[in-house]
């Protein structure tokens, strides 16, 4: 008995470990952009990027508002070894959650004029272009999310992990080359979504199908 116990417990602590720096490269990947900015091109280029990026923010929320559910929905799918169901979830809530944050974040691009006069009393030289690369960047989120939620209900962080390294090392390294020297700081709103799509979303895809494959051939 004191051996599965401890057995149970060496496994939630793996987990939970795995889990807990997940969480902490995800936070580093998605909030370090200004203290980059501030580092190379100084506080004063910082507002201009950060404002616009906290009204894109909303979208943010919004993923986590519509995907975090899809956590336990999978989890109790999984204990009944519905495995078609989750996969034809997680394609369903992939495609329509890419739409509606799309969507949203462009409304949230064509009202920006209004929003930023009313909520700070001035608008900024490239706000839109901020915007819409978050957008861009929100809409991917999303369209990966769901997977990230599969491989959750699973158990398995470490799939996770090695692209979530991988994002966090290349796109502060991209955005640092593109900022030294430079004032104008929209470029790195872009490497984020880029950088995502190329080594987190394919990757996370990837490991979620293949762990529903794994499952249901045991």
């Amino acid at each position: 008995m004191n051996a599965v116990s401890w057995q149970h417990a060496r496994d939630l602590l793996k987990l939970g470990s795995g889990f807990f720096f997940l969480s902490i490269l995800t936070a580093v990947g998605l909030n370090i952009d200004n203290l980059i900015i501030s580092a190379t091109a100084g506080p004063e280029a910082v507002p201009p990027y950060a404002i616009p990026m906290r009204l894109a923010s909303v979208l943010s929320l919004l993923i986590m508002a519509v995907f975090m559910p899809l956590w336990g929905a999978n989890g109790e799918a999984l204990a009944t070894r519905d495995y078609n169901w989750v996969r034809q979830s997680a394609l369903n809530m992939s495609l329509a959650g890419a739409g509606v944050v799309a969507i949203s974040g462009g409304m949230l691009i064509l009202l920006s004029n209004m929003i930023m006069t009313v909520w700070i009393g001035r608008t900024f030289e490239d706000q839109h272009l901020v915007l819409s690369f978050a957008v861009l960047a929100a809409t991917i989120i999303a369209a990966t999310s769901p997977y990230n939620m599969v491989l959750n209900a699973l158990g398995r962080p470490l799939p996770q992990i090695g692209p979530w390294l991988a994002f966090v090392i290349l796109s502060i390294s991209l955005k640092l080359a593109l900022l030294i020297g430079q004032q104008r700081v929209w470029p790195i709103a872009a490497v984020t979504g880029l950088v995502y799509a190329l080594v987190v979303t394919p990757v996370v895809i990837v490991a979620a199908l293949r762990g529903l494959r794994t499952e249901a051939g045991r």
